[in-house]
C-alpha cells in the first residue's frame, strides 16, 4: 500500500484503533481526502468523493462515508460505503453519471433516499454487504427488483466481480 485515503470522520470503535494501528506499525499516514480526488492506477479511473459537511444531523461517521466511483473502460462502478440519506442526498445533487454496478449503501438497510439513489445512477446490479446478523430490508430489494437492477447478497456468499472493460461478469467462486 503507498497511499491511504479516508473521510473527515473518525469512528469511536475498536475497528478503528485497528485501522490506526494497523497505518502506524506499517509506517503509513492516511490523507483525509476533503475534495473530490482522482487518479488513475492501471488504466482504470478512480474518482473519490468527500463528504461535504463536517457534522451531520445523523451518524455523522456513516454519513461521512467517501463515495468511490470506478470506470474501467466502458464498465462503471460506484461504492457508496455505509452513506446514509443526508450523504446519498448529497451525492445525487451532484451526481451526472450512471454506473452499472452499484454497492449498496448501509448493508441495504431501507432509507428514504434510496428511490433517488436509484434513479440517478440507473444500475444494472446492485451489490448489498449483508449478514446474518445485519440482513438487508426486504423493502430495499423490492425498491432494486423495480428499479430493474438485479440484487446481489454478500451473505448468500462471496462475489467476483471481473471487467475488461468492455463486459462486466459477475460470479460467486
Amino acid at each position: 500500500i503507498g497511499t491511504v485515503l479516508q473521510s473527515n470522520c473518525p469512528k469511536d470503535s475498536s475497528e478503528y484503533e485497528n485501522y490506526v494501528e494497523a497505518l502506524e506499525d506499517a509506517g503509513l499516514h492516511a490523507i483525509t481526502v476533503t475534495k473530490t480526488c482522482e487518479f488513475t492506477l492501471d488504466g482504470v479511473l478512480y474518482s473519490v468523493d468527500p463528504p461535504q459537511k463536517d457534522d451531520y444531523e445523523k451518524d455523522d461517521s456513516n454519513n461521512s462515508s467517501l463515495i468511490i466511483a470506478v470506470q474501467n473502460g466502458d464498465n462503471s462502478f460506484l461504492f457508496t460505503g455505509d452513506a446514509q440519506d443526508e450523504r446519498i442526498k448529497e451525492f445525487v445533487a451532484a451526481n451526472k453519471t450512471t454506473f452499472d454496478v452499484l454497492k449498496c449503501p448501509y448493508h441495504g438497510h431501507w432509507q428514504e433516499s434510496l428511490p433517488l439513489l436509484l434513479e440517478s445512477v440507473k444500475p444494472s446490479y446492485v451489490i448489498i454487504s449483508s449478514s446474518d446478523d445485519e440482513p438487508e430490508d426486504s423493502e430495499t430489494l423490492d425498491l432494486i427488483a423495480s428499479a430493474g437492477a438485479k440484487s446481489l447478497l454478500t451473505r448468500e456468499g462471496s462475489l467476483l466481480i471481473q471487467s475488461d472493460g468492455n463486459e462486466i461478469k459477475i460470479s460467486r467462486p
